[in-house]
Formats: C-alpha cells, sequence, structure tokens
C-alpha cells in the first residue's frame, strides 16, 4: 500500500514531538535552572568535561557525526550545528533522531556546546540560543507552547553567561541588538537605554544612539551603559575605535577627535565631512557646494597630511599616497546618450564573464604619487596608477576610466563596485632606481588587482 505524503509528514512531526518530549520529561528543567544559579555559583563553570559530556558517533542510519550524552541515567542524542551568533569556542547543539529519514530536521530543541571540552554548556531546553559577545551572555527562549503571551507576542527569555550559569528570566519582545544585561569579570551589569534610539553597538558601555534635534536634523551621541552622554553634545556624525580608544565626531565646521571619556584630544578646523573608513585611517573632506577636498588621519588621531588633495589614498603597501588632482566627480562631458565604448567594453566582458555590469564614471583628472612628507613621487599625468609592491607602481597613460559592479550574490543581488581602466598604455615604475619600463597587461576573467579591473 502507498503511503500518502501527508500521513508520513504528520508521523515524522509526531517522532519529533516524543523525542522532545521524551528529553523534557525526564529532566527537570526548574532545577536545572536551580542548580545553576548565578549567585549561588560564583565560582563554577559548566563547560568542563565533568558536567555533560558529548561521546561521538556514526549512526547506522546517517553518514553524519552525532553525539550522544547522559542525564538522570538516560541516553539523548544530538546534532552540532554552527551558528553566526556564536565564536568558535562554542556551537550549537539539537535533540536529533538518529534512526530518522532526515535526523537534522528533528531538532527543535536548542542548546550550546563548548568546543573546547566537547561538553554541554547549555541543555537543549530551548527553540533558539542567541549569543552576545560583547556582552558575553546567551539568551534563550524556551520550547515549550505557553511561552508565548498571545496578546502582547512577548517571548519568555533565559540569560546564561559563559560558563553556563543561569542569571535571569523574563518576559521580552525582540532584543534586536543587546540584551539588557553584561557579564564583566563575573559581575553583572545592567544595561539601562530605554528610551533611546540605538545605532551601533561597540561594547556593553559604548553605544551611539541618533537624537533628532528641533530642527528636524538626525544627529548622533555616545553613552554608556546606563545612559549617560560621553560626548559634549550630539554631532551630524561620530566614528568610533574602540581599539584605539578614539572617537570622530562631525561639527558643522570642524571634525574632533575625542579619547574614549569625551575628553577632547584634537580638533581639524575646516573639515566638515568623513567620506570613509580608510585602511588605518579615515579619508576626511572639506565639503562645500562646488567641491570637496580631502586629506588622511590615522585611528590615534593624527593627521598624516598637511595639505589637502582633490582625491587622496594610502598605499597599502608603503608609505605613500595616491593622489588625484581634477574633479573627482565632474559633470563635464556627462549626457545622456548611450556611449559607444561602454558598450564596446561591456562586449568584451561578456566573452569571459556575465557578472560584470559597466557603467560611465566621471571624472576630469589625473592621478599621481607623493611619500609621507608630501613630496612627489610620480606628476599627477597618469590616468590610473596601481601599487603593485612596496617599491613598484603600475601606470596607465591614455586610458579611460569607467566604473563597473560586480556581482557576488545572485540570489540576494548584491554587488560590489569597482572601477576598470579601458585601453591606454601601461608602464611600470620603480621608486628606488626611477626606471620607467612597458608592460603588457594580460587579459582575463580574474584580471583584478586591488580595486580595478584592466582590460584592452
Amino acid at each position: 500500500m502507498r503511503i500518502r505524503r501527508e500521513d508520513l509528514e504528520r508521523n515524522i512531526a509526531s517522532k519529533e514531538r516524543r523525542k522532545e518530549s521524551e528529553f523534557l520529561l525526564y529532566t527537570d528543567f526548574e532545577q536545572y535552572l536551580s542548580d545553576r544559579y548565578f549567585y549561588d555559583n560564583p565560582d563554577r563553570d559548566f563547560s568542563g568535561k565533568d558536567c555533560f559530556p558529548l561521546i561521538e558517533f556514526k549512526s547506522e542510519y546517517s553518514e553524519h557525526i552525532w553525539y550522544r550524552f547522559h542525564m538522570n541515567d538516560r541516553e539523548f542524542e544530538v546534532g552540532k550545528m554552527p551558528s553566526e551568533d556564536c565564536s568558535s569556542r562554542f556551537r550549537n547543539i539539537y535533540l536529533t533522531d538518529t534512526k530518522a529519514i532526515n535526523p537534522w530536521k528533528y531538532g527543535t530543541c536548542y542548546g550550546i556546546c563548548s568546543e573546547e571540552n566537547n561538553s554541554i554548556l547549555i541543555l537543549p531546553y530551548f527553540n533558539s540560543v542567541r549569543f552576545y559577545e560583547l556582552f558575553n551572555v546567551f539568551v534563550c527562549t524556551t520550547s515549550f507552547e505557553d511561552t508565548v503571551d498571545p496578546e502582547t507576542f512577548l517571548e519568555q527569555m533565559y540569560y546564561f553567561d559563559e560558563k553556563g550559569r543561569f542569571i535571569k528570566q523574563e518576559k521580552r519582545g525582540n532584543i534586536g541588538l543587546f540584551p539588557d544585561i553584561a557579564v564583566i569579570d563575573n559581575e553583572v551589569i545592567e544595561i539601562e537605554l530605554d528610551g533611546f534610539n540605538v545605532d551601533e553597538v561597540y561594547r556593553y558601555n559604548l553605544f551611539v544612539v541618533c537624537i533628532i534635534d528641533s530642527d528636524h536634523v538626525v544627529r548622533k551621541q555616545v553613552i554608556d551603559n546606563t545612559g549617560n552622554y560621553i560626548l559634549d553634545k550630539a554631532y551630524l556624525d561620530v566614528i568610533v575605535r574602540t581599539a584605539e580608544e578614539t572617537i570622530f565626531a562631525v561639527d558643522e565646521n570642524e571634525i574632533i577627535c575625542f579619547d574614549i571619556e569625551g575628553n577632547k584630544k584634537r580638533t581639524y578646523p575646516g573639515f566638515n565631512h568623513i567620506d570613509e573608513v580608510v585602511e588605518n585611517g579615515l579619508r576626511i573632506g572639506k565639503k562645500s557646494e562646488k567641491k570637496t577636498d580631502f586629506s588622511i588621519i590615522n585611528f590615534n588621531g593624527e593627521q598624516l597630511l598637511k595639505q589637502t588633495y582633490d582625491f587622496v589614498e594610502k598605499c597599502s603597501m608603503s608609505k605613500n599616497f595616491k593622489i588625484f588632482q581634477g574633479n573627482w566627480y565632474s559633470s563635464t562631458g556627462y549626457t545622456d546618450e548611450i556611449d559607444p565604448e561602454i558598450e564596446i567594453v561591456q562586449a568584451k566582458l561578456n566573452k569571459i564573464r556575465t557578472d560584470i555590469s559597466v557603467h560611465r564614471f566621471h571624472t576630469n583628472g589625473k592621478w599621481g604619487i607623493i611619500n609621507e612628507s608630501e613630496e612627489i613621487i610620480l606628476p599627477g599625468i597618469y590616468s590610473w596608477i596601481e601599487e603593485i609592491s612596496e617599491n613598484t607602481f603600475l601606470l596607465n597613460e591614455g586610458g579611460r576610466l569607467l566604473r563597473c559592479s560586480k556581482c557576488i550574490d545572485e540570489w540576494d543581488l548584491d554587488n560590489v563596485d569597482k572601477l576598470i581602466i579601458h585601453g591606454g598604455k601601461w608602464f611600470t615604475y620603480n621608486v628606488l632606481n626611477a626606471k620607467f619600463e612597458a608592460t603588457e597587461i594580460e587579459y582575463n576573467s580574474n584580471n583584478f588587482i586591488n580595486s580595478v579591473y584592466k582590460i584592452e
């Protein structure tokens, strides 16, 4: 007799419920929480091998690796799965039935294991587990049917620390960016930010929030875990660098560098724009209606260049800088008409790959190289310059700079923008011997060097 698909699915669901019920039936959830209560176990670490060690085995029904553990003289089986929320020290585990056709689909009770000791840190009682690394806590929601309030849609949430100790439980909606407690140096710290619109989380006691002023302009302020302001006022933009313990704030007519306590370290008069976080620093600008002049400061707040440039970026292999002289965003030559050269370039690319689309890029200027003392190494006369080693640059003369977008995720249609140089003559230049040499550029499907795709 043929089994209907509906009956098979019902049978699978029934097995799943029975497997979960078996575990929950022979364990006491409330006693488990009581035994691991944080304040009763100030010196305990429940991640040890002697708590709930996992024993690896292979099922005759599956090629996957599964794990057994014992509780109350009974044996249960779990599988492991990676989680984006967990660090490499932890992995998610889920109850399973290795005799099932698709055993990995049976896990709706989740927990956490310690990878270092291959032991269970948090037992698989929960329908979700999320780790907040900046706060050193796990937030779990239970798998019991009565945990969601049908009127408020609040879930029952349980908080554990990295040692597997239970801290508290509460009914709460979606946590979002952060929980309301952190465990720091074996102490539970409250996070009290009700009423704040948190934009970025940097540490358990360092947040950037958005504030709308009386002119309906969105500004940013830095606060601690109790909602105290760190900066003297709200700014147009804020960049926090926890590694260097610096904060950069953009005002109308200056950029200010603060330390992490809110004390002013340096100011940059006339600069009013942070263009981009670049390698080892920030590109800052003096932005006006007509143009923007750029400079670079490092994350400690030191201004690396005393002058400003139409565009500038730090070389990644040396202490030199690549500068652009001209109009980086130019309207010169703009037209709605079809650009024949773009069609030619697109046709060439299509022969070898289909994930790149070519677009116009309106620049009116040339590239050069300066050293850290702002002395000219290469004058600003080149269509493109690429650093290929600490002392060697690849130069293009007479080519056209275009923009292209490369698809990196066909499902979500995510793409990354690159620059593309078409035509012209190519040279290499060695800084040590000041020697130019003509060179050929290989034309293939992977011809990206740093940020530019070269095509002949």
